[in-house]
């Protein structure tokens, strides 16, 4: 990755889904997965940005034992929607 690629193999079902949706978005595979990623992140840091704001509005707080217990049941509840 020190040229700034990353090679993530897909099996092949997931290979031809991929294909298939970059074609109907008039893309390539490439440029359908780094816009989806970007998409993804953004989307991530948003969310976070905005929970952050909500927080410092109410000053609602939780500890670091808390906070990491939602964490780890919002981690496993994305796991069982992605299957």
């Amino acid at each position: 990755m020190a040229d700034g690629s990353l090679t993530i193999p897909l099996d092949e079902l997931t290979a031809e889904q991929l294909k298939a949706a970059a074609e109907a978005a008039g893309e390539t595979p490439e440029a359908y997965v780094r816009r989806a990623v970007a998409r993804s992140l953004e989307e991530d840091w948003a969310e976070d940005l905005r929970r952050a704001a909500e927080y410092e509005r109410t000053g609602e707080s939780l500890s670091v034992d808390e906070a990491f217990d939602l964490l780890r049941t919002r981690i496993a509840e994305r796991r069982a929607q992605r299957g």
